[in-house]
């Protein structure tokens, strides 16, 4: 099959990441891109369709009456949002190195958030040891076999990790793949910062600290920011600890793409 030429061969071919600022309030700030190494093995480079594939979707599609500002980081040349397929599980995995007790179940809770708004089935591979990283590969076969490298969630201590500087509290985003059958999302990555994390913890506010993990996952399923304070994608938080109507619609949305069947 032919597959793109542009297709990850760019940094701006894949999701950018999005940084959550936390200080007395939560605050959106700067953003910086993942990048794919090279070509990970084969003529094409990508894995073949995972076993956990299905014809039709995973969940149920999720229907909800609510509208409101939402924005996506990734469009197809017909407007269409790029979005994981909802056809086949997306896999997470956790390395809690480097953050507070309870991080791991802290994530989990999370996760559970946006799988339900948007009804995209997440996978919980269980804990890993490979660390947060600026130039990530989707693909580790000596890792995690032959298949899209699961999401990854981890730890940096801020200062340590490109864009990850000042009070900012976390990165998130995936990387998009463009071929014949269409562009998807396959993989992605968010770099919390340790300290931070530590900070909310030990002072209570698990709240707040699940909040970020929220917003993150919001931009790896796809969504960007929008300029309505009463939404939790909103640049800057002060307080707003639900999702609010146009992040159920967007999430939404971002769970209800296409079933692709190449890769």
């Amino acid at each position: 099959m032919r597959h793109s030429s542009s297709a990850l061969s760019a940094r701006d071919r894949v999701l950018l990441v999005v940084a959550v600022v936390v200080a007395a309030a939560l605050t959106v700030g700067a953003r910086t891109a993942l990048g794919w190494g090279g070509s990970p093995a084969g003529a094409t480079g990508y894995p073949p369709l995972p076993e956990d594939a299905r014809h039709v979707r995973v969940n149920q599609v999720v229907q909800t009456h609510l509208t409101g500002p939402h924005a996506f980081m990734h469009v197809d040349a017909h407007g269409v949002p790029v979005r994981y397929d909802p056809c086949r599980p997306v896999h997470y995995v956790v390395n809690p190195a480097g953050g507070p007790p309870g991080s791991v179940d802290l994530v989990r809770g999370a996760v559970a958030v946006i799988s339900a708004a948007t009804g995209l089935a997440f996978v919980d591979d269980g804990t890993t040891s490979e660390p947060v990283s600026e130039h990530r590969e989707p693909v580790q076969r000596d890792r995690y076999g032959d298949r899209w490298a699961p999401v990854l969630v981890g730890f940096a201590k801020r200062g340590t990790f490109a864009g990850l500087t000042g009070q900012v509290a976390g990165l998130g985003g995936s990387y998009e793949l463009t071929t014949d059958a269409g562009a998807r999302l396959v993989s992605g990555q968010i770099t919390l910062a340790s300290d931070t994390f530590d900070q909310l913890i030990a002072a209570g506010r698990a709240g707040q600290a699940t909040t970020i993990v929220e917003h993150e996952l919001g931009h790896v399923v796809g969504l960007d920011h929008v300029d309505d304070s009463g939404q939790l994608m909103y640049r800057s938080n002060k307080g707003q600890v639900n999702l609010g109507p146009g992040d159920v619609e967007g999430l939404a949305i971002a769970g209800s793409g296409p079933c692709l069947r190449d890769t």
